[in-house]
């Protein structure tokens, strides 16, 4: 029952086919933010990665996914529908390139290439480019319109290889918290676009000083 969000989400313009690329701490919790929102359009999940013991303090997974090392999209899929009554279709694979049925891509991988990959593979079908980035309690979110040269141009700007990238401790890379504001936002974002209101193209959140950093407005009403 959908009752409490009538007056503020259009579930009728949340029919689009959707495409998450990566099911760990942050693709994990969006995809059940994005189910429990009422999302009506095909979810597509993308992991070849199986459930550990240290994904469960940072990740929507359960213990004993963790016990049988199961592939972390069954888990997903399975968790979904046992929250949401909502199936998505779970891929055991990596992937190089955005599916060309795809109308929004939210990109939730671990690595700086293979989000330069991913975004040189999109074709003119892909509307919506979603790319979050977290670093323990630092994260930064892109919402890009690929149908608008300025749009493109601020992310590709923001695009640099992952040797270049900030190489954090493995004991200090994320934190349940920074995963649960991410996939809030995002979920946020998505819901914007395709109700054709304005969103934000790049936010900066730093989650130690509880700052938003950087912050920058559209206000693109098509859809």
């Amino acid at each position: 029952d959908l009752l409490r969000q009538l007056d503020i989400i259009d579930t009728n313009a949340l029919d689009k086919h959707l495409t998450i690329v990566g099911a760990g701490a942050i693709g994990s919790f969006t995809a059940l933010s994005i189910c429990k929102m009422g999302y009506t359009g095909i979810i597509e999940v993308f992991d070849d990665d199986t459930v550990e013991a240290h994904n469960i303090p940072n990740q929507f997974y359960r213990e004993i996914d963790a016990t049988l090392h199961v592939q972390k999209v069954l888990a997903l899929s399975e968790i979904c529908h046992e929250f949401t009554g909502r199936f998505i279709a779970g891929h055991a694979e990596r992937i190089h390139t955005i599916p060309g049925h795809t109308h929004a891509a939210i990109l939730a991988v671990d690595d700086m290439d293979t989000r330069i990959e991913l975004y040189k593979s999109a074709t003119n079908t892909l509307r919506w480019l979603l790319d979050a980035r977290m670093g323990a309690e630092v994260m930064r979110i892109y919402t890009i319109d690929m149908q608008d040269a300025g749009n493109k141009k601020l992310y590709e700007e923001n695009l640099y290889s992952t040797a270049e990238a900030v190489q954090l401790p493995c004991t200090a890379r994320a934190t349940i918290y920074c995963a649960n504001v991410v996939a809030g936002l995002l979920t946020a974002q998505l819901a914007r676009v395709l109700m054709g209101k304005q969103h934000e193209s790049e936010m900066v959140m730093d989650l130690v000083n509880m700052q938003m950093l950087t912050r920058k407005v559209e206000e693109r009403l098509t859809v």
